[in-house]
């Protein structure tokens, strides 16, 4: 316990907002917490567990979340929300099959793709339905997407960013409601 003491609260206030910890990560201090929580999972786990989080690595370890046990309401309402992932994943794909872990892009590319792409136009003014040029309207996508632990902005100047492993989350969670999807489909 002695070893993680002084990482207890850094894994907490970035987990406990929903973030991730990702492997991946250009920033040192993101990269240390990582190695730091891969090498003491065990002991990181019974400490959180005891508060009611759950310490989850995704298969391979190469990001690190929270969950909850969740009571039915607050299950369908994350569900709820989680509609507007499956849109934003939608939109990036478009923007670019090879859209994953390790990507990188920057903002004024993925603007002039909009511009030029009817349907990646439409497509963005579903995720941002205000009237904003196409440009604000990206950097609000992008900047939702690097808030919440997705992407890590390399250069702040040019606007260029990285996906983190992370984002392979998102990823997984749409193949299972495909996958429900197709399942309950082929049984009717």
């Amino acid at each position: 316990m002695q070893q993680i003491q002084k990482y207890i609260a850094p894994v907490f206030e970035s987990l406990s907002r929903g973030n991730f910890i990702s492997e991946n990560s250009s920033k040192y201090d993101a990269r240390k917490l990582h190695e730091v929580v891969s090498e003491n999972f065990e002991a990181f786990h019974e400490y959180y567990l005891a508060l009611n989080f759950k310490l989850e690595p995704h298969a391979g370890s190469s990001y690190y979340y929270f969950s909850r046990l969740e009571s039915r309401y607050n299950l369908e309402q994350k569900l709820m929300k989680f509609y507007d992932y499956i849109d934003i994943l939608a939109f990036f794909s478009d923007y670019n099959v090879a859209f994953g872990e390790g990507f990188r892009f920057s903002v004024s590319d993925l603007e002039q793709k909009c511009k030029a792409d009817t349907n990646l136009s439409d497509q963005l003014k579903i995720l941002v339905p205000e009237e904003l040029p196409f440009i604000e309207r990206v950097r609000k996508v992008v900047k939702t997407m690097n808030d919440r632990g997705f992407f890590e902005c390399e250069d702040e100047e040019r606007q260029d960013y990285k996906v983190l492993s992370a984002y392979h989350y998102l990823q997984e969670l749409v193949q299972l409601i495909d996958i429900e999807a197709t399942n309950e489909e082929t049984s009717k």
